[in-house]
């Protein structure tokens, strides 16, 4: 029996993950280094530090830090100018009447939460787990791990939504079933999805035509 669904955040509930590309190629043209699209992928999902790391094999970690360390000033600084995806604030509202909520994210806790005040959609989510409150990355399930032991929920009755091939590994690891939301980038990565849908129309029709 459902009982609960676990959004990620970036790409799922607000609209950064193209940002984030976008500041990053510009970021790393200072260095002389070309963030190609078929890289573009890798990123979603994952801390922009594992990111890295994975695309570009010889990066420095300074680099790294530096890149990582401006990228979180920049979002904190623009996060209120990004919007929720559409359909979002609907089906929470929806499914809050009827599931546990949570949210699992690689993101800050205070970008995160900034973000759900300023667009009146924190009070939907029981558990918010953040970047701060694990060490790994997805495709890890740390993450999610988490959530589930924080909502004393069991994987088997449990959905998470996720937008990246990562993330949507992390949560079939955790035990979970995962349903992916589509872009214009990661058609592709959503193969091991249980289910992909278009939108949240779309995905808000399906639960209650199944559950």
């Amino acid at each position: 029996m459902l009982k609960a669904i676990i959004f990620d955040f970036d790409g799922v509930i607000a609209d950064t993950e193209v940002d984030r590309v976008k500041f990053l190629q510009k970021e790393l043209a200072k260095y002389d280094i070309t963030l190609e699209n078929d890289m573009l992928p890798n990123i979603f999902g994952k801390k922009t530090t594992s990111a890295l790391r994975e695309i570009i094999p010889n990066i420095s970690e300074n680099i790294i830090k530096e890149v990582n360390s401006r990228r979180q000033l920049y979002i904190q600084e623009k996060i209120l100018e990004l919007k929720p995806l559409l359909g979002i604030k609907k089906i929470l509202e929806q499914l809050n009447s009827k599931y546990i909520i949570g949210l699992t994210t690689g993101s800050k806790s205070n970008v995160v939460k900034k973000f759900l005040q300023y667009h009146n959609i924190k009070r939907y989510f029981s558990v918010i787990t953040t970047g701060e409150h694990f060490k790994s990355s997805k495709p890890d399930p740390e993450c999610y791990l988490i959530t589930l032991k924080e909502l004393n929920i069991k994987p088997s009755e449990t959905i998470i939504v996720e937008d990246s091939e990562a993330g949507i590994i992390a949560g079939k690891k955790a035990g979970c079933k995962v349903f992916g939301l589509k872009n214009k980038y990661n058609t592709a990565q959503l193969k091991k999805a249980d289910k992909a849908f278009d939108n949240y129309k779309e995905m808000l029709i399906y639960f209650k035509e199944k559950f």
